[in-house]
């Protein structure tokens, strides 16, 4: 997908797999549980699913989070795809 100057603001990332999405780290964490999101990731047939692959997933969610430079201007709202309790 492209979503080059795409406005990603508040959708919800959770679990999503953007491995070939041409999107920067600042469009990235202008979303929801950008930090859920699959970066990194394989088919597994057994769960019929994309799924992360370790640890190159997680070591770009930190680099990610430690890059203050793409830091959005505005936080996003994310009550909205909060659970309810």
């Amino acid at each position: 997908a492209n979503f080059q100057n795409a406005d990603l603001g508040s959708a919800n990332l959770q679990n999503a797999y953007l491995g070939f999405a041409n999107i920067t780290e600042t469009q990235i964490k202008s979303v929801c549980f950008w930090d859920k999101a699959i970066y990194e990731g394989k088919w597994s047939i057994k769960q019929q699913a994309i799924v992360a692959i370790e640890p190159d997933n997680t070591e770009y969610i930190e680099k990610l989070k430690q890059d203050k430079a793409s830091n959005p201007q505005k936080a996003f709202d994310c009550s909205y795809w909060q659970e309810d309790p």
